[in-house]
């Protein structure tokens, strides 16, 4: 990857992560920064062993730190080698910057904008108070705010949200919850804020049919009045040319017909929303164990690259409103430092005096990706985090049948603790009936751990899908005979 030096870990600690049936050792390069000038980068290089960090080189400091035995002996070795420690401080510029640069242009800079839904859940009761959920999906970057007003004022109390829930594939997804009593005259709103909108996003809470379905009323609604009024005016012109002034005066009066025009501009606030400052993470995880291993660059939590050892080749991973990024070398680079990875890991059980194996099991949560809709296809995820060592082996089932095909997983991401996560996706049509399971194993679970996933859904009316095609249909029909009778004013003229 031009983005990316290659750079070789003296004392044989090569960046690498595994699963075995033994130790797991992993090195992290961090690129830490908030500033787009990158005044402000920090280069962090991390050894992991057994879920321990045993070093690290923090360019804020200038030197090597140990916080184990074995930690403190290797940096003290390090620290005394000038070529050694000039090294790793040459790497903020020839490493952290130089791929910043690259990160912002071909994706940090990117924005997508949200897609909206405002829906209503009934209790199990069936009583009040009701709840309102305003979700926001595929939209990035992550920072959003979602508020909710009532007659545009912003409401405080009764008002629980999620967390902003990763796809794994860079797009993000959030869900607010309102608990409210209906009173009558009220208007109910749902505030979107994001650096995608030049403006917030307010959508007005309308029990008697959802926001697209409005839509598309509206909009045939719309090309309706259009077509008509093109009709008319080419009717009105060609009247006047064919009869005279005089008879469209006289038939307007005689019809009582009194035509004002008012054109009401409405400036809305061009208010971005701002995001403040926004800690970027891009990093690098190399590790092994005796029998598996990973490398893989990644930003903000999701992936660049990755190194497919099955399949044997690198696999780009940006999502499609980035810019591509190349990475010439780099699969083969990762195969050889698979090898090296391999000795080390021995040195480090050794280091470490074979210590007790470090094993966490995972935690995993299931969601679809889009608003689910009967018929159209969608995207369960399953999110397992927490876990160590990697990787966990994650299955999909429909009605307890496994299912295999549309399935992807992603790379081990490591978590501030040194655990680990991975996102396991489906692709899917929901249909009526149909019941989803993702079933985690993991040698930190004393039975698999599986999730269901079995949601309402709502299948959409026809009726104003119909009446937005007939009203497009006789807009564009209208707009034809207006043009009509345009033409054959002009030719009477």
């Amino acid at each position: 990857m031009a983005m990316l030096n290659i750079y070789i870990y003296l004392f044989g600690f090569i960046s690498m992560f595994y699963r075995t049936d033994g130790y797991y050792e992993y090195v992290l390069d961090q690129c830490k920064y908030t500033s787009k000038d990158l005044h402000d980068m920090e280069y962090i290089n991390s050894n992991v062993f057994n879920q321990v960090e045993y070093i690290r080189f923090n360019s804020t400091v200038g030197e090597f730190v140990g916080y184990t035995e074995y930690g403190v002996y290797n940096a003290k070795r390090w620290n005394s080698d000038p070529a050694i420690l000039a090294a790793r401080r040459a790497q903020v510029d020839s490493y952290c910057r130089h791929n910043a640069e690259i990160h912002y242009s071909n994706i940090l800079d990117k924005t997508v904008e949200p897609y909206v839904r405002l829906s209503s859940v009934t209790t199990s009761s069936g009583r009040q108070p009701a709840m309102l959920t305003c979700s926001a999906y595929s939209f990035y970057p992550k920072t959003i705010r979602v508020s909710w007003l009532r007659d545009g004022q912003e409401i405080k109390s009764d008002v629980t949200s999620t967390e902003e829930l990763a796809d794994g594939d860079w797009y993000y997804q959030i869900h607010s919850h309102l608990e409210y009593t209906p009173k009558s005259g009220e208007k109910i709103s749902c505030k979107v804020e994001h650096s995608s909108l030049t403006a917030p996003m307010v959508i007005d809470w309308d029990p008697s049919m959802p926001a697209f379905e409005r839509n598309e009323i509206a909009i045939g609604a719309s090309g309706l009045v259009l077509g008509t009024i093109i009709a008319l005016a080419g009717l009105i012109y060609y009247l006047k040319k064919t009869s005279g002034a005089s008879f469209i005066k006289a038939a307007m009066s005689c019809c009582g017909l009194n035509m004002k025009i008012s054109v009401t501009f409405i400036i809305l606030s061009t208010l971005v929303y701002s995001e403040g400052e926004i800690l970027h993470s891009d990093l690098t995880i190399r590790g092994c164990s005796d029998s598996d291993g990973v490398d893989m660059y990644g930003a903000d939590g999701d992936e660049l690259w990755y190194a497919d050892f099955i399949k044997q080749k690198g696999v780009d991973a940006l999502p499609p409103f980035a810019d591509p990024i190349q990475c010439p070398g780099c699969y083969e680079q990762a195969v050889a430092n698979q090898q090296i990875c391999k000795q080390n890991l021995k040195v480090s059980a050794i280091g470490f005096k074979n210590p007790e194996e470090k094993i966490v099991p995972p935690q995993s949560s299931i969601y679809p990706r889009n608003d689910v809709i009967f018929g159209v296809e969608n995207t369960l995820i399953c999110h397992v985090t927490g876990f160590f060592p990697a990787p966990v082996r994650v299955r999909w089932t429909r009605n307890n049948q496994n299912v295999t095909e549309g399935v992807h997983i992603s790379s081990p991401y490591p978590n501030q603790d040194f655990t680990l996560n991975q996102f396991s996706s489906l692709t899917f049509t929901p249909e009526k009936g149909n019941i989803y399971g993702c079933t985690v194993e993991h040698q930190g679970l004393t039975e698999p751990q599986t999730q269901v996933w079995a949601p309402e859904v709502r299948q959409p009316r026809v009726g104003p899908a119909v009446f937005c095609g007939v009203g497009l249909t006789l807009g564009l029909l209208g707009v034809a005979t207006g043009l009509f009778f345009f033409i054959k004013g002009i030719e009477c003229n």
